[in-house]
């Protein structure tokens, strides 16, 4: 008889998940076992991953997906049968390789050490190391590797977080703020169950006003120097202002009492002239791993460069989300940020002015904003310039897919000449002899906003060969019929 499943737990895999020759394996042995078949199969997966090494993957786009698995099983003692299913799972990997199975299984976790020493390299002297690193870890009960874990000096799992002038994260109340706040909590509540510790660095708390109280009061060991009374209540508690009375230089108060008065400890730090300190600090870099990451340098003085914007990157290998806002990254911050940018909503009525005399940063500034916009929604570009110069965006926004509208009849000549003198094109300054008559072909310019011009002028002819003669004398009787203003400061018209 089969007792069903208590009531709030999951139903049992189903039977497509025993797929392969593992499965079959699975569905042979099940009836002459007591092991659940769930239980043989993730105890299997995982023996079968550490026999195979890292030598063996599945391609999935870009990733390696290697066949390592880490597998704990939950169950009732002396009832749950989680030894016999990866007994079970041993004796596969027998029949399959019986030298890695006696040589490659290790039992228990008393100390990272153990686990070090199983897969040294060696000194290249007396010890030769570990040739095959193929180790499958086995522990009978996981609430004792929990224990190993947070047993004081232990080097199983050991990773710490330093975060130095910690509280440029709250100097101003934003989500920046919040977030680093909401972090740090879930950090030194909950990182001590995996060996994580967190220390904090200040050379002042003003402004971590913004960081909880609840979060500081998780942090059991403070170390003050003199500091203001108020910092002395932030780094301590509410009735210990020791710090205050500091006096001497390098005198500090070491407290592991969550910040009360009876656990103060005075002491002198230590003091270190600049060639031991620097020797000191090139030994931590020594024995600190390759950073993953490269650190973040806020230069005021270094252009921003768009290259550096994993926001804009991830926006180029995503594709677009129809009626979502178009985002133009403008620049880097100055402080603890996202990069600067502006929002435009699908609705419409979202613009941006940019006002400045530097003309290089300005053109870097709008092609910052088209590259992201066309990143994020594919807008219809269309460039407006009505300078008295070739432009530089003009090429740019051409690559884009864009459309170049020139403003007057000059702009059309500058860039007109600028396209015949180099290709591409590119700035351009100096004079030019270009009369555009009918029959010329436009390199550049693909529409124009210019004013109604006068009869018998070199204008008419440039226009004339723009949009065709028979369409501009149309044009030009409705404007007249109409009432249209003529010449500089009369009306416009769009010619595309």
């Amino acid at each position: 008889m089969t007792r069903p499943p208590p009531k709030g737990r999951p139903e049992p895999l189903g039977r497509e998940a025993m797929l392969g020759v593992l499965g079959q394996l699975v569905r042979e042995v099940e009836p002459h076992t007591e092991a659940d078949p769930v239980g043989i199969t993730f105890a299997s997966l995982a023996t079968l991953g550490a026999m195979f090494g890292r030598g063996a993957y599945f391609q999935v786009e870009g990733t390696r997906h290697h066949a390592s698995l880490f597998a704990c099983q939950v169950g009732r003692t002396a009832d749950g049968r989680k030894d016999t299913g990866a007994a079970r799972a041993k004796q596969l990997s027998a029949e399959i390789d019986c030298e890695w199975t006696e040589a490659g299984r290790l039992s228990g976790l008393a100390s990272g050490e153990g686990l070090i020493y199983a897969l040294r390299d060696g000194d290249g002297l007396e010890d030769c190391g570990v040739a095959d690193k193929r180790k499958l870890v086995m522990a009978s009960e996981f609430a004792q590797v929990l224990k190993v874990i947070g047993r004081e000096q232990n080097t199983l799992i050991w990773c710490e977080v330093l975060i130095d002038e910690f509280q440029e994260f709250f100097v101003q109340d934003d989500k920046l703020a919040q977030e680093a706040s909401l972090l740090l909590d879930r950090l030194v509540r909950q990182g001590r169950a995996f060996g994580m510790h967190v220390v904090l660095g200040s050379q002042t708390l003003s402004g971590a006003y913004s960081l909880a109280r609840s979060t500081m009061g998780q942090m059991g060991v403070r170390i003050a120097l003199q500091c203001s009374e108020a910092d002395a209540f932030l780094i301590m508690s509410e009735d210990n202002s020791a710090p205050r009375l500091l006096s001497r230089p390098g005198e500090a108060i070491y407290n592991d009492a969550s910040g009360l008065v009876e656990g103060n400890s005075p002491f002198q730090v230590a003091w270190l002239d600049d060639p031991a300190r620097e020797l000191a600090l090139q030994r931590v870099r020594q024995a600190m791993p390759a950073p993953r990451v490269p650190p973040l340098v806020f230069e005021g003085n270094r252009p921003a460069d768009l290259a550096e914007n994993h926001a804009f990157a991830s926006a180029l290998r995503a594709e677009p989300v129809p009626a979502a806002p178009g985002i133009a990254w403008l620049g880097e911050p100055i402080s603890i940020k996202p990069p600067t940018h502006v929002s435009f909503q699908p609705q419409g009525g979202s613009n941006l002015l940019i006002v400045g005399q530097d003309e290089p940063l300005a053109a870097g500034m709008v092609l910052a904003s088209l590259l992201s916009l066309q990143a994020t929604v594919h807008p219809e570009i269309v460039l407006l310039d009505a300078q008295d110069r070739a432009s530089s965006l003009a090429t740019p926004v051409d690559r884009l897919g864009g459309r170049v509208i020139a403003v007057g009849t000059t702009s059309v000549r500058t860039l007109e000449t600028a396209a015949n003198l180099q290709s591409p094109i590119s700035a351009y300054s100096g004079p030019t002899s270009l009369f555009i008559l009918p029959g010329y072909q436009f390199k550049v310019v693909d529409a124009m906003i210019t004013n109604f011009h006068l009869p018998e002028s070199t204008l008419i002819m440039l226009v004339g060969a723009f949009a065709g003669r028979e369409k501009i004398l149309e044009t030009y009787e409705i404007a007249i019929k109409e009432g249209y203003r003529f010449y500089s400061f009369g009306d416009a018209m769009l010619i595309l």
